[in-house]
């Protein structure tokens, strides 16, 4: 940890989680709050990976057809 000191504004207490900075940074209540995110986060992760060859494939198909509608 490099010791910064960082201010949070606008903590909604309706809500029992709070994220900042795209996600990167989140405040909960509660130990399972964090728990939950973290989980959420390595779901998303795992199937990101797991689909790569998908998108690496979206990837071609759409530039094919870009380059056929504007040659």
């Amino acid at each position: 940890m490099d010791n910064t000191t960082q201010e949070f504004s606008n903590l909604l207490s309706i809500n029992s989680i709070n994220t900042y900075n795209g996600g990167k940074i989140v405040i909960s209540e509660t130990k399972q709050g964090i728990q939950n995110e973290v989980e959420s986060i390595l779901e998303n992760s795992r199937k990101i990976v797991n689909n790569i060859d998908v998108y690496k494939q979206n990837i071609v198909d759409c530039e094919s057809i870009l380059k056929e509608l504007n040659p």
